[in-house]
């Protein structure tokens, strides 16, 4: 939801990159060796300066990025900017299960199987394409319903 409305946005500001996460060309080395593990537990965003900001930092950063930093401005302030942070934690922790996604942990475990899939599927191909065309196809349908929305966000002019 958010994640499309920054995007919305964006094409009319041009100040963020978004990253999908989940892509199998996400090297975390070129992302200030953000893993995927620490970007999928709470919002992270890497500045042009390539300083990395999270939470409600990252949160405010983003909708400055988009012209709608006042929305997150009194974020700035004590004591709203300790509450807020609080607020977010809390939100950062059960996002996937309010989302109705599986809980972190889940996602995670299944990240590892995603990996280890991408590493056979050369292996499946030179034994049997029919095997493949199968084994893709169910693979592409859960990792769709897994990883839908998958991003964080970088270089915030």
């Amino acid at each position: 939801m958010m994640v499309n409305m920054l995007r919305k946005k964006n094409e009319q500001y041009g100040g963020i990159k978004f990253v999908d996460i989940s892509s199998n060309d996400y090297n975390a080395k070129e992302n200030q060796g953000l893993d995927y593990e620490t970007v999928m537990g709470r919002i992270h965003a890497i500045l042009s300066d390539g300083a990395v900001v999270t939470d409600i930092d990252a949160s405010r950063k983003l909708y400055e990025a988009v012209g709608l930093g006042w929305v997150y401005a009194i974020t700035k302030y004590e004591p709203i900017a300790t509450l807020a942070d609080a607020v977010y934690h809390v939100w950062a922790k059960y996002r996937l299960q309010i989302t109705g996604r599986p809980p972190l942990e889940e996602v995670l475990e299944a990240r590892k199987i995603k990996v280890c899939f991408n590493h056979w599927v050369y292996v499946l191909f030179l034994f049997n394409y029919t095997t493949l065309l199968t084994v893709a196809v169910v693979f592409i349908q859960l990792h769709n319903a897994i990883f839908s929305s998958c991003y964080f966000y970088r270089q915030i002019l």
